[in-house]
């Protein structure tokens, strides 16, 4: 699913996901207008037990972030998550809960127009 949006700063993207119990993980992208980049690419993995964030710029990938005390993510559940886009940084949380930050790669964030989903999970609602 690919709907239109516009960051600014201060918005929140809100995405509620039911996870299918076959699935090993699944990806958030905000994408840059007129080009293949991404902006803010995040992945749970739910079998490994990681949420991978990074950028796609200009035909290359950027240094991966991984690092998470724990991955809240579970097959067989529904999450809502709430991706905050701030002056320096996405703020993302998980049912309410702060789970990381990604500082900003893409500037002006603000390029960004499209929300992609993709994987085995249910979408139940997407709120900008």
């Amino acid at each position: 699913m690919r709907p239109h949006i516009v960051l600014t700063k201060r918005v929140c993207v809100c995405v509620c996901v039911c996870v299918w119990c076959v699935c090993c993980r699944f990806t958030i992208n905000f994408k840059v207008a007129g080009s293949d980049d991404i902006a803010f690419h995040l992945t749970p993995c739910m079998m490994e037990g990681v949420v991978m964030r990074n950028s796609y710029m200009g035909g290359y990938w950027g240094e991966q972030e991984n690092e998470l005390s724990c991955c809240p993510f579970q097959q067989g559940q529904y999450f809502e998550i709430s991706i905050r886009c701030g002056i320096r940084r996405y703020k993302v949380y998980v049912n309410g809960q702060h789970l990381c930050n990604f500082t900003h790669r893409i500037h002006p964030f603000g390029k960004v127009d499209r929300l992609e989903v993709i994987g085995d999970v249910q979408l139940s609602y997407i709120h900008f």
